[in-house]
């Protein structure tokens, strides 16, 4: 999807993506990456495993494909969940997720409908949409993961239902994978410069009233 837009072929941003976060991991950015939900090596460990699997895809049925890159990822989210600090949490996490789901499938078919509704191109709206949604919605790593992650599956298979194409269900294509990775290290460096940027503030304000109280 997104590669499209720039001239690469789908599953390439991902890659790219994969390597960056895997740099910034292993030099010591691991707060970046994954604030402090996961150790280095588990991060590490997990972005191998992807990178092994996407390249799979197998077909429990008629007329059904999926990769197993899509696969690792989905089996992800019950982690995400476990460590999530309250039922509330999970449930509130949970719609969050519904409501991506319901964005990006929708917003994805009304641009096909209707060019005159793409902003940047049919491919980025959704990334930048449900990006600044889950942005100001869900702060931890493991709500962003679990977010995302259910948001995309979800609404990819609520755009092939409205497509017409739950005849041939397929999860994890390489224009998908492109928007999760995009969508999630989108919302990951967000919050990080976020973060800085209230902590700067922060710093800045407490050494202005030490400075007035002299």
């Amino acid at each position: 999807m997104a590669a499209e837009v720039i001239g690469l072929n789908p599953g390439i941003i991902s890659l790219l993506l994969l390597l960056i976060a895997a740099i910034l991991t292993a030099s010591g950015w691991n707060r970046l990456v994954a604030g402090n939900a996961f150790s280095e090596k588990a991060i590490l460990l997990f972005m191998a495993g992807w990178l092994f699997l996407h390249f799979f895809t197998i077909r429990p049925g008629a007329g059904v494909s999926v990769n197993l890159g899509a696969a690792l990822i989905a089996a992800a989210i019950p982690v995400m969940y476990m460590r999530m600090r309250s039922a509330y949490r999970r449930v509130y996490v949970s719609l969050v997720a519904i409501l991506i789901a319901m964005l990006y499938g929708l917003f994805s078919h009304l641009h096909a409908l209707d060019p005159v509704l793409i902003w940047v191109s049919p491919e980025w709206d959704p990334v930048i949409v449900i990006g600044l949604c889950i942005f100001m919605t869900v702060h931890t790593f493991e709500e962003q993961v679990a977010t995302v992650s259910i948001g995309l599956l979800g609404g990819d298979l609520l755009l092939q239902a409205l497509n017409g194409g739950m005849h041939a269900i397929q999860i994890g294509t390489p224009g998908w994978h492109d928007t999760w990775w995009l969508t999630l290290l989108a919302v990951r460096v967000s919050a990080w410069t976020a973060e800085k940027v209230l902590e700067g503030w922060r710093m800045a304000r407490s050494a202005l009233f030490r400075r007035k109280n002299k």
